[in-house]
């Protein structure tokens, strides 16, 4: 399998690079601990984006706005957000001993969570339910070993956070909303949710997810909501942890 859909980030938020000058290399034996280190090991400052060539030492750059688009046409958005443009990813499984019908594509929505749970009835165990004393979350995925098997996979919904995006996958239904002020990183309210910035789509008909239905669907969009609330608090999304 892959990553998030593709990056549109022109990391123009990287700001106060260090002058030529003002660049010395590291030592050999120099552990570099920034994200975009300021120097090569050969002491080039490295250069960012349209500055520098990717590929080379002293070269960092994105994908960028117009090649993100190109890959992820015709899906919306990008990486960061949960519309099929940051999360739509393919998943290739090879196990000729186990799956008896090769070749064949499956279309049944999934999630990276039901790796973890596939491994686990893979390995013949049971997930713990403490260590040392400290209990341990819950798996919340589903095993893939039934697809495997040319089976159904029975599950109530999958969810998604990130930066404060967030949507929910119920059946052929999916419900959206974009971070704003109000739901980015902060959800201190946990018994009240912003109905007005969610979008419904029909993903058998709207892959692409261009008509937004909530107006026409009110009640679906209500139970949904709610169902992504009580996700988020089960799971420690809600309320979110306090940076230290």
């Amino acid at each position: 399998m892959q990553d998030n859909g593709a990056c549109a980030e022109e990391l123009d938020w990287i700001k106060n690079r260090p002058d030529e000058k003002d660049v010395a290399a590291l030592a050999a034996d120099e552990v570099q601990t920034e994200m975009i280190p300021f120097a090569s090991r050969d002491g080039k400052p490295v250069k960012i984006m349209k500055e520098g060539w990717p590929g080379p030492s002293d070269g960092y750059t994105a994908y960028g706005l117009n090649w993100a688009n190109a890959s992820n046409t015709p899906f919306r958005e990008y990486k960061h957000w949960v519309h099929e443009g940051g999360i739509a990813t393919p998943l290739i499984v090879h196990w000729p001993s186990k799956i008896k019908t090769g070749g064949e594509f499956r279309k049944n929505p999934t999630h990276l969570i039901d790796i973890m749970a596939t491994c686990v009835e893979l390995g013949g165990k049971a997930y713990p339910v403490n260590y040392n004393g400290t209990s341990i979350q819950p798996m919340e995925g589903k095993s893939l070993v039934p697809l495997m098997e040319g089976k159904g996979l029975e599950r109530e919904a999958i969810y998604w956070e990130h930066e404060g995006n967030r949507a929910v996958r119920m059946d052929k239904w999916k419900l959206i909303s974009k971070a704003s002020k109000k739901n980015s990183y902060i959800w201190d309210k946990t018994d009240e949710l912003e109905l007005a910035n969610w979008e419904l789509f029909d993903m058998e008909t709207d892959r692409t997810e261009m008509h937004d239905l909530a107006g026409t669907h009110p009640d679906l969009v209500s139970k949904m909501a709610e169902m992504w609330l009580e996700w988020g608090k089960r799971t420690g999304i809600i309320p979110r942890p306090k940076k230290k």
